[in-house]
């Protein structure tokens, strides 16, 4: 078998522990936003706001001492409980970092010629804490800066929450019937993707890093994405394109990445380069193996128009299917993907 092909099935393998992985960090984010919600109806109760709603003439102005008194409060248990949570998930991140540089050095020694050399542990810590995602949503963003970002953001919409229901005259009731809501879904399922997203970002950062150790012993590296309905146009238009260490798209490209880099080595340190082997997909027929050199964009064309419809939306479909535009057509040199206007705007002889 080849290099390219054990390293393949291999990153594909391990990408099933990363998502578990990735799923139980999403279930420490979901335990600790919902005992911060505790924590915040408790402070209400205990800074009487009740009490204060009741007279009409209390809170109605926003400079009102007492307003900024229970905001004040809120604000110190918030700032404390998303510092302790960055400070927390980084040093995690930073060791989960470290053991996917030691585990891609030995997964690239084991499947070829050559030895891979693992970055030292402060380069990995390093990845983590510094090193930018390159596109989409989070671009500019650091692991810290994402952090950091969700922890203001969700402070400043509880905040408003309270404030606002205060300044409304709502019962402490109906505050903690919308703080509900708020936490049960918004903050949740934001929470959940944040850590699903930079699990995926440390260990591409951890990949990168090796490679730019070992640059001398690899071509580049291959960007794959999952072969199924719910991959992204931006993912699905990357699939299969090689680029040059360093210079590529590192995912994760959205939140929620699934993506990974597939390093190429050198054809004189690959076991087998002609040797292409085959990739898992799940498609309208199920859970399927094809073609190692089978692209997103050609696997889609052998599912149903059904499956196609639902993968990237109807009238996208109808173009796909008739040849007119590939699937790198449907997103711009930054990712974002293109309005069906704007796609006629550019391609208007496929319409």
């Amino acid at each position: 078998m080849s290099t390219r092909q054990l390293l393949r099935d291999s990153i594909t393998k391990h990408g099933v522990f990363l998502n578990r992985y990735a799923g139980h960090r999403a279930a420490v984010a979901e335990e600790l936003m919902q005992k911060l919600k505790g924590k915040v109806l408790l402070k209400m109760n205990e800074a009487s706001v009740g009490d204060y709603i009741k007279s009409n003439k209390i809170y109605r102005n926003r400079s009102d001492a007492s307003l900024d008194r229970v905001i004040g409060m809120l604000n110190k248990v918030l700032f404390g409980t998303f510092e302790k949570y960055t400070e927390s998930e980084l040093k995690e991140l930073i060791r989960f970092a470290q053991s996917e540089g030691m585990f891609a050095a030995k997964l690239l020694t084991a499947s070829s010629t050559a030895i891979f050399a693992a970055p030292a542990k402060n380069q990995l810590s390093a990845s983590v804490a510094s090193k930018k995602m390159s596109t989409g949503l989070i671009k500019g963003l650091s692991i810290p800066d994402a952090l950091s970002e969700f922890g203001k953001r969700k402070t400043k919409q509880i905040l408003n929450v309270v404030s606002d229901g205060i300044l409304e005259g709502k019962t402490t009731q109906g505050i903690a019937k919308v703080l509900n809501e708020l936490f049960d879904f918004r903050i949740k399922n934001q929470a959940n993707s944040l850590a699903r997203t930079l699990t995926n970002a440390a260990s591409s950062n951890a990949m990168e890093s090796m490679m730019l150790e070992n640059k001398g012993l690899l071509e580049g590296y291959e960007f794959n994405a999952t072969l199924d309905g719910k991959t992204t146009l931006i993912c699905a238009s990357n699939d299969g394109k090689r680029f040059n260490v360093g210079a590529g798209p590192r995912p994760p490209l959205h939140f929620r990445c699934r993506s990974r880099m597939v390093p190429i080595v050198k054809p004189e340190y690959d076991l087998g380069a002609k040797v292409t082997g085959g990739r898992s997909s799940k498609g309208s027929s199920g859970p399927k193996q094809v073609g190692g050199n089978v692209t997103y964009g050609g696997w889609l064309k052998r599912q149903s128009h059904e499956f196609q419809d639902i993968a990237i939306g109807e009238e996208r479909a109808k173009l796909f299917r008739g040849g007119k535009l590939k699937i790198e057509n449907f997103v711009d040199p930054t990712g974002r993907t293109y309005t069906l206007n704007e796609l006629q705007a550019i391609y208007p002889k496929a319409f």
